[in-house]
């Protein structure tokens, strides 16, 4: 009886987190550029753009890539996936660029 309810208790193994491919991130952005898809649907997206900061403007670079916290010996992700943005060298929101 106790070693049953000993191996009821004991959680599962959590499935390994997987980093999401590269390919799969820039497949929006690869396919906006052959113009398979809306040049801006207004979610954020891995990818290179140009934008400008005012009205009339000179277009400025801007970028948004997925940061990967990865273990080199099991490949697993060891947090959650973010988006970072930088918008002509500095720091932005993804959400708002």
């Amino acid at each position: 009886m106790i070693a049953t309810l000993a191996l009821e208790t004991e959680a599962a193994p959590a499935p390994m987190r997987r980093p999401t491919p590269v390919a799969v991130l820039h497949a929006w952005h690869a396919a906006a550029l052959r113009g398979l898809g809306p040049a801006n649907d207004g979610t954020p997206r891995c990818g290179w753009y140009k934008r400008r900061l005012v009205r009339g403007g000179v277009f400025v670079p801007a970028r948004i890539w997925m940061v990967q916290d990865i273990c080199p010996e099991t490949g697993e992700l060891l947090s959650d996936e973010a988006l970072r943005c930088e918008v002509n060298g500095f720091s932005a929101d993804p959400e708002e660029a």
